[in-house]
């Protein structure tokens, strides 16, 4: 677990919301729906992308 600010949470979760988001509207151009575990993979790797860590500590800043 790493401790980060709450300007890169709030970066981590713009960026999960828009890649479930793009994930979303894919899928039902190709006329499925995204599966919740799918969603949740996604939005971990978004996060993990931005903090390098899956679980982290928000730090009051």
């Amino acid at each position: 677990m790493i401790e980060v600010t709450e300007a890169v949470v709030r970066e981590a979760d713009a960026r999960a919301q828009k890649a479930v988001e793009d994930a979303v509207a894919r899928a039902k151009e190709n006329g499925t729906e995204l599966s919740p575990e799918v969603a949740l993979a996604i939005h971990k790797g978004a996060w993990a992308a931005v903090t390098g860590a899956e679980h982290v500590k928000v730090r009051r800043s």
